[in-house]
């Protein structure tokens, strides 16, 4: 079985230190996930009628909310803003 590099370098250009926001919104959501639970910080968690909400903070200074599925924890989405929205 052949195994993929995922690091950072990997996952946006060498230059760039953190994903910035327009970059990080284009990457799968795979990849996105995983630079989250390696580089964000959960914020907040909510629970909502359906769903669950967790909300992090990246270095690049943006926002990440992340949408489960509330009953099976599927994850469903993934909502990214650079301020207070």
């Amino acid at each position: 079985m052949k195994q993929t590099n995922t690091n950072r370098a990997t996952l946006y250009p060498a230059k760039l230190l953190y994903p910035i926001y327009h970059t990080f919104r284009h990457l799968s959501l795979a990849q996105q996930m995983e630079l989250l639970w390696d580089e964000g910080f959960l914020l907040a968690e909510r629970r909502e009628a359906t769903r669950t909400v967790e909300t992090y903070e990246l270095p690049g200074g943006f926002f990440c909310e992340v949408y489960y599925e509330a009953y099976t924890d599927v994850l469903q989405s993934t909502r990214c803003f650079a301020s207070s929205e």
